[in-house]
């Protein structure tokens, strides 16, 4: 029997290990709303690199938040990057560092030092650093309460020297820690971490997957080196400087200076791990006890008998070891309970009274994803990984495998209450194929409960997908971002030859990029809009831009792109009607004209015409006359240039504009009729109920008769309702009849008496 139970335990360690593939799909993991700023200063040649590895950093905090903020050279001006950090709880900065003690000031100079080296201007390269040091950042940014803020590959931040200059002293190093940290934490911060050389993925993750103190993660990076010392900050009072250099006197690379003893949750607010489970206050069978007495007895039967040979039990147990409830037995002897032990040492019978109830829940699993569920591990930079990450319910043993057919590729371990295994896209050093992969998840804590595996898919590609039917002319557009509602913005649709994103990025001649939108493809199709403003909110100067486009899968692949030129010119606006349709033909006092109109904000040669649909002339306005900047109208009464009164339908008032070296041409239309007709479908069908709409140009003495002539049959008509004003509605079922052209008519009196109708023809099928 002592057999039987051992190898129930060893059976079970045996399916925990080779557990496959199979179970459900992962769940969505909710995103935090901290926010995170990635700043990439000016830093001349070694700039790009930089921007490398920030993305590096925006692919990992994106896990995390869903207010993840990037301000990069050339355009990490100080407004831009002011703008973008207030209230930021993370704040990660890549750039030139400018310090004190310093080779180049006797005294420390808080304008340039302890700060940022950024663009002196955007959109002009790389090469223009102005440094704006801690007065800058103490007196106009307020972070939010303990933010920390991360500063890597700067010279002085963390004590050290600009590459090339000799090894500081111990003393100047904790000088220049100190007074490095002293305006962001005049801003707001409850810590600051500088790291020569390390980027910021680990800090991040245990910012937002632990609990742990700044001071913890700080000491758990990988690149400790065990040489810690700490010092009472000098610059702000209260708050606690720790350096950990190479050796005792050099290599001053890592420091942090704060409140050490924050914690990650203060920082980001992310739910801290739960504590171990306490022990249970009662047996679960089958579960986990721990053995309460010195020398516990373990016995060949349920009636706890000892061997008659020795009197004594066949084995034993020490205290506080853990056994496996297997069963109860069912008899009239003492209590007791089957049992094997967890390290497979004995197996039999105890008494209840020599163990104590031990945890026998398994770990739950939260907070469940993968990201994207894709991606594409092809070296670019772009979701080159991918992360299973979870919450379970206490500390435990995780693993997470990717298996092909069956076949495992990849296999992570951990221990904790955050689980994040990240795999390459790679098995035994070789890239794996494009496909589809399974992943399982499997858990157990300290006790040996196993929590249901949980599994899903995720996909390995590294094709880049392909854009078509974008809805801009090769030829290019105009947009007028003036606020007058008018061609304000550019609205753009396309197809992407697979889920993912659309990505607009708008370059100025120079070739600086003003603006970058994204749009969600869920199913290939997607649509996005600029509205002509820079990333800072202005509307960018009038001049000629590109747009590019880029198809964007969930793997972060970017396909090939397709420029569109897109002239922004804002000097011609409101081109207007005063009323949407008048009615001048009757002759009487009702909707004899409309005011006709529009602005230029600079001297202009302006062509104005009034032009039917088709663009034919009949009444010009202005022609290729010289306007000074202001705003001109016309108050039109329906004649045409000969003085006849023009047909009912739909015109058009068409300015051009040019300055000389921009030309723009804007349009409104207004309606010239009694009345305007809507059906709620544009080609309806016989014995198809529809409704009918109609807009009065003037108020009328009674409610409008709608009146209907269908193919082969006699007219008929209703009495239009009133909606509201001067619209009427009338509800209608086509009758039987032959099919093609039928005519809807509306007619009434005017307020005035005078009788009044307008047509229209309707396809009927």
């Amino acid at each position: 029997m002592r057999n039987t139970a051992v190898s129930l335990v060893v059976a079970l360690a045996v399916l925990l290990g080779g557990a496959g593939p199979g179970g459900s799909v992962a769940e969505a993991a909710a995103l935090s709303s901290a926010k995170v700023v990635i700043v990439v200063g000016a830093t001349h040649g070694a700039t790009a690199t930089y921007r490398t590895r920030a993305d590096a950093a925006y692919a990992e905090a994106i896990k995390h938040s869903s207010n993840v903020i990037r301000v990069y050279s050339p355009n990490a001006t100080w407004g831009n990057v002011r703008a973008a950090l207030q209230g930021a709880s993370v704040v990660i900065y890549m750039g030139h560092g400018n310090g004190f003690p310093s080779p180049y000031r006797t005294t420390p100079w808080p304008l340039s030092q302890n700060g940022f080296g950024l663009n002196s201007a955007a959109g002009q390269g790389d090469y223009n650093t102005q440094y704006y040091g801690e007065q800058y950042i103490a007196s106009e940014i307020r972070l939010a309460p303990n933010a920390v803020v991360l500063l890597h590959h700067l010279c002085y931040a963390a004590g050290n020297s600009e590459p090339g200059h000799g090894e500081p002293t111990v003393t100047v190093a904790r000088q220049r820690a100190d007074n490095y940290a002293a305006g962001f934490l005049a801003a707001g911060a409850g810590a600051v971490i500088a790291d020569g050389y390390m980027g910021p993925t680990h800090y991040l993750n245990a910012l937002f997957t632990t609990d742990q103190t700044i001071n913890e993660l700080w000491r758990a990076a990988p690149n400790a080196n065990g040489n810690t010392f700490s010092f009472a900050s000098v610059r702000t009072p209260g708050q606690t400087v720790q350096m950990d250099p190479e050796t005792p006197t050099s290599g001053f690379l890592r420091a942090v200076t704060g409140q050490l003893g924050l914690r990650a949750s203060q920082v980001t607010g992310a739910t801290p791990p739960p504590p171990p489970p306490p022990d249970p206050a009662s047996f679960t069978v089958p579960g986990n006890a721990s053995v309460a007495v010195e020398g516990a007895g373990v016995y060949d039967n349920p009636a706890l008998a000892p061997d008659p040979a020795t009197g004594l039990a066949p084995a034993t147990l020490a205290r506080d070891a853990r056994v496996r409830l297997l069963a109860q037995p069912n008899t009239a002897g003492p209590a007791a309970f089957q049992v094997a032990a967890h390290d497979g040492s004995a197996a039999g019978f105890m008494a209840l009274a020599d163990l104590a109830p031990g945890d026998s829940t398994a770990p739950v699993i939260s907070n469940l994803s993968t990201g994207s569920g894709a991606f594409s591990p092809n070296g670019d930079g772009r979701q080159d990984t991918l992360t299973v990450s979870a919450n379970l319910s206490e500390p435990a043993w995780w693993r997470v495998r990717h298996w092909r057919d069956g076949a495992l590729v990849w296999s992570g371990s951990g221990t904790g209450s955050a689980v994040a295994a990240t795999w390459g896209g790679f098995q035994s050093g070789v890239r794996v194929p494009d496909g589809t992969y399974r992943w399982t998840l499997e858990t157990r804590d300290d006790w040996g409960n196993t929590g249901a595996p949980r599994s899903g898919d995720v996909i390995v590609d590294t094709v880049a997908p392909a854009l078509s039917a974008l809805s801009l002319p090769a030829a290019g557009t105009l947009i007028s971002p003036n606020g007058d509602g008018r061609y304000d913005s550019l609205a753009v649709t396309s197809t992407a030859s697979e889920p993912g994103s659309l990505q607009l990025t708008v370059h100025s001649a120079a070739g600086v990029v003003v603006r970058t939108v994204t749009a969600a493809a869920t199913s290939g199709a997607a649509s996005l809009s600029w509205d002509g403003k820079s990333s800072s909110g202005a509307v960018v100067p009038e001049g000629t831009y590109t747009a590019r486009f880029a198809a964007l899968d969930k793997a972060g692949n970017v396909g090939p792109a397709v420029d569109r030129r897109v002239d922004v010119v804002t000097f011609l606006s409101h081109v207007e009607s005063s009323v949407n349709r008048f009615y001048p033909q009757d002759a009487d006092r009702f909707a004899a004209s409309t005011m006709l109109s529009f602005r230029v904000a600079r001297p202009a040669t302006v062509t104005w015409r009034i032009t039917k649909l088709d663009g034919t002339p009949v009444l010009t306005l202005q022609d290729r006359g010289s306007l000074a900047a202001g705003a001109y109208g016309f108050a039109w009464n329906g004649l045409d240039q000969a003085g006849l009164w023009v047909p009912t339908g739909m015109y058009v008032s068409a300015v051009q504009a040019t300055d000389g070296v921009f030309t723009i041409t804007q349009k409104t239309w207004v309606e010239v009729d009694a009345f305007t007709i809507r059906t709620t479908d544009a080609t309806p069908a016989r014995g198809q109920t529809v409704v009918i709409t109609t807009l009065s140009s003037e108020p009328l003495a009674a409610a409008p008769l709608l009146h209907v002539t269908q193919p082969g049959l006699a007219t008929w008509a209703v009495r239009m309702t009133p909606v509201s004003g001067l619209t009427w509605k009338a509800t209608i079922t086509f009758r039987p009849s032959d099919a093609g052209q039928a005519i809807l008519r509306v007619s009434a009196l005017d307020a005035d008496g005078r009788w009044q109708r307008s047509y229209q023809y309707q396809p009927l099928e």
